[in-house]
Parts: C-alpha cells; sequence; structure tokens
C-alpha cells in the first residue's frame, strides 16, 4: 500500500525559495569577483621598429576603484609581452603600473622600470631570458 502524499506547508515552500535565493546571490557574487579581476589594457609601449609591444595590465576592479583622487595608477597588475604576431613573451608582476615605463635598444631587448627597479627581457631570441 503506498502512502499519500504530504502537502507542503507554506513555511516549508519558503524555505525552499530562500535556499534558490541565497545559492543565485552567491553565484552573482562570484561572477562579480571575477569580472573586477580580469585584466584589461592599462598601458602599451611599442619598439621603436613596431616589432615587439609590452602591455601593462590591471584588474578592472582597480580602475572602478581607485584609492584617491588621481591615484588610479596605485594599482597593482602585470606587463605582458608579445612580438607584432601577437606571439607571447612572458610577463613580469609590478606593484604600481603608474610608475611603469619600457625603454628598447636595436637588438630587441626591452628594459622595463618601475619604481627604481630596473630589468632586462631579451625578445630577440626564441625564449625570453630575463637578466
Amino acid at each position: 500500500m503506498t502512502q499519500p502524499l504530504a502537502k507542503p506547508n507554506l513555511l516549508q515552500l519558503a524555505g525552499a525559495g530562500l535556499t534558490a535565493a541565497s545559492a543565485s546571490a552567491a553565484e552573482a557574487c562570484l561572477a562579480g569577483l571575477v569580472y573586477l579581476g580580469i585584466e584589461v589594457e592599462y598601458q602599451r609601449f611599442r619598439s621603436p621598429k613596431g616589432q615587439y609591444e609590452a602591455v601593462v595590465m590591471v584588474p578592472r576592479g582597480a580602475l572602478l576603484m581607485p584609492f584617491a583622487p588621481g591615484s588610479g595608477g596605485d594599482a597593482a597588475g602585470s606587463v605582458h609581452f608579445y612580438d607584432a604576431a601577437g606571439k607571447f613573451y612572458g610577463s613580469q608582476r609590478v606593484e604600481r603600473v603608474g610608475d611603469v615605463y619600457v625603454e628598447w635598444d636595436v637588438t630587441g631587448r626591452a628594459f622595463l622600470g618601475e619604481s627604481g627597479n630596473l630589468e632586462e627581457w631579451d625578445l630577440s631570441e626564441a625564449g625570453v631570458a630575463v637578466a
């Protein structure tokens, strides 16, 4: 003999809806955090002959919420190195994207500077050698 199905009461239905709503809110928060963490272009440096470029990237959230007026460049980010065909040669984390500068020499070496630090990237070889 089968048992008759009990009808759920209003409190049970409200609890099920609350669980679904809180799960949906958690998914929305997670999606927002992922969206804000995606890096976007902040600045681009091209080599004199145009064969290489360095792209300074910053998390999107840092651009939306500056630390103080005029200090949007205080955010941490990264510098990515590419050739003209789009081949990726590596990247370097930087503490303040506003302080980054890149100087090029004729052999394809990039000198990445930030707050007194200077790193050499040799992009003329198949692999990148950081000196």
